[in-house]
């Protein structure tokens, strides 16, 4: 087991947890709301709503308040990996271009590509790339098939499997889904979550 991020959202701030059960802030400010996109603590997360970490020590946040998708290195610096700040919506594209209703939970593979829940399950690839994996923007449900034909309702919770399997738990849903990463190809499973660590320690 390695290391848990937690995103304290109340305290606007993300949390590091290692195996000796020591607890640290990695960005925020307890209190500070706002947009800004400095240093660990002079950074601000007014929603921070889900967190997870890749193979080299990134931690990814779904910022949820700024409609944005946050990236903490592992030296504390925050920047904005995907979205505008303030301006809400479902536009895919590069960095900024990319708009987000309300990212939720997320997950990281190997391949460097994040993956955020929001009204959709979105993909933002090594390249910055922000896509639609499955399912349509304001059309929830729980239907199974592919792509956009797949339904969700409020996707809360992610995770990856390194078969390039990922697995959805919608926080009004009473099962999760799984889809296949490439293909967005999606099905119901049974009832279940997810919990994200430090994907260093996971492989």
């Amino acid at each position: 087991m390695g290391n848990v991020y937690v995103a304290d959202t109340l305290n606007q701030t993300i949390r590091k947890i290692t195996t000796a059960g020591i607890v640290s802030t990695v960005a925020g400010t307890p209190g500070l709301i706002g947009k800004h996109r400095r240093h660990r603590r002079r950074s601000t997360l007014p929603q921070a709503s889900g967190v997870a970490a890749d193979g080299t020590g990134n931690v990814y946040v779904a910022d949820a308040g700024n409609y944005t998708v946050r990236k903490i290195t592992p030296t504390g610096v925050v920047s904005t990996l995907a979205g505008k700040a303030g301006e809400s919506g479902s536009t895919d594209g590069v960095g900024a271009q990319a708009r987000f209703l309300g990212p939720a939970m997320r997950s990281t593979d190997n391949s460097g590509n994040v993956y955020v829940g929001d009204a959709t399950i979105r993909k933002i690839n090594a390249a910055g790339f922000t896509s639609t994996l499955a399912g349509a923007v304001r059309l929830s449900g729980t239907t199974d098939g592919i792509s956009a034909d797949a339904r969700f309702s409020t996707p809360h919770g992610l995770a990856t499997d390194s078969l390039g399997n990922l697995y959805v738990a919608g926080l009004r849903q009473q099962h999760h889904s799984k889809s296949h990463v490439d293909r967005g190809r999606q099905h119901a499973g049974r009832q279940g979550g997810c919990l994200g660590l430090d994907r260093r320690q996971r492989q």
